[in-house]
């Protein structure tokens, strides 16, 4: 067993991390140590429940692929101890499969981190969610001393609800960074996957027509290691606020990956959706640059349901979904290896 604890003492939050990858352990501790937080850890799903069980932390930080969660019995214990306990669950997601990732983890009291890891927004997490089961647990004690007190009932029922009304403004906060890309404020993985799904199947039962749009920046490795991370940065934002701009409010855009743009359009075409993946190719191409990067252009790939008559109606959904989004990055590699600025549709 591991255990951090800062200045040689144990503070009031620990954080648990499970993770059996031990790099990727060594990464989190350096980010957790950063923040003076102090944690310990667990190599597998029965460690974890173990830890959970003995020394019930603030805040677990588990792999979304932790060796031995592939056991829903593991699974089931690990999310209703965290419930019970209120102890914060932080999945931290590598490359799963969509529809297997969802599988294994959801629920609305489950905060989700894409790798690579930003340490900033991970110690901002923390933060609000620690923030958080402290102040829940003074608002379990308010209420006991509403029970008790009869006298002071009335400043007890004010500092009640001014607990309630911080409570609810921090956990709002918290569901907004669920569903949110922290540089280009587009929706997340997390967002998008779930409402693909639920438009899937509303083209299902409506025989409505939906289209998905893969769009990536061309040489992006290239212009993070020549140009500078920030130039990275300051491109990806760019490119969000164009695509948002060239988009329906009906439409859907998230940053799918960390040069990826995934959108969906309902009610459009395969033809709808490639010109409006066209147009937004073009104005990405006209934008302007400081010397010495001159051009910054973007490829794509667009693929669409039809409706009721495009899928076999014995397909699971969760299949379907994989099915559509490794149709369309195909057709966006397709146009990256033909020369890239450019969309292929199917």
């Amino acid at each position: 067993m591991h255990e951090n604890y800062p200045n040689g003492e144990r503070p009031g939050p620990l954080i648990l991390i499970a993770e059996d990858d031990p790099l990727r352990l060594q990464s989190l501790g350096n980010i957790l140590k950063r923040g003076t937080y102090a944690f310990i850890t667990a190599m597998n799903g029965r460690r974890t429940v173990e830890k959970l069980t003995e020394r019930n932390p603030d805040v677990l930080l588990i792999s979304g692929e932790l060796d031995g969660t592939e056991d829903p019995d593991v699974r089931h214990r690990i999310t209703s101890l965290c419930e019970t306990q209120g102890t914060a669950m932080l999945v931290v997601k590598r490359t799963v499969p969509a529809g297997d990732f969802l599988h294994r983890y959801s629920g609305e009291a489950i905060d989700i981190i894409s790798e690579p890891v930003d340490p900033s927004d991970l110690l901002r997490r923390l933060s609000l969610h620690l923030s958080v089961r402290t102040l829940r647990r003074e608002l379990a004690e308010s209420r006991e001393q509403l029970d008790l007190e009869t006298e002071s009932r009335l400043n007890l029922i004010r500092e009640n609800a001014a607990l309630r009304k911080e409570v609810n403004r921090k956990e709002e906060t918290i569901r907004k960074m669920r569903v949110t890309d922290p540089l280009t404020g587009l929706y997340n993985y997390r967002y998008i996957m779930d409402h693909l799904s639920r438009k899937i199947a509303e083209s299902r039962r409506y025989d409505a027509p939906l289209s998905i749009v893969i769009l990536c920046i061309d040489h992006f490795k290239g212009i993070n290691a020549h140009h500078g991370i920030e130039m990275g940065d300051d491109i990806l934002v760019s490119a969000a606020g164009v695509i948002k701009e060239l988009l329906r409010d009906s439409d859907i855009i998230s940053r799918y990956s960390g040069d990826e743009f995934l959108i969906l359009l309902p009610h459009t075409d395969v033809e709808g959706a490639y010109r409006t993946a066209e147009r937004i190719r073009c104005s990405i191409e006209s934008l302007s640059w400081d010397d010495p990067l001159n051009l910054v252009t973007i490829s794509g790939g667009v693929t669409a349901l039809s409706g009721q008559s495009d899928v076999d109606p014995q397909e699971k959904s969760g299949h379907l979904l994989y099915r559509l989004i490794m149709y369309a990055d195909s057709l966006l590699f397709k146009a990256k290896t033909g020369g890239g600025n450019r969309i292929e549709k199917e």
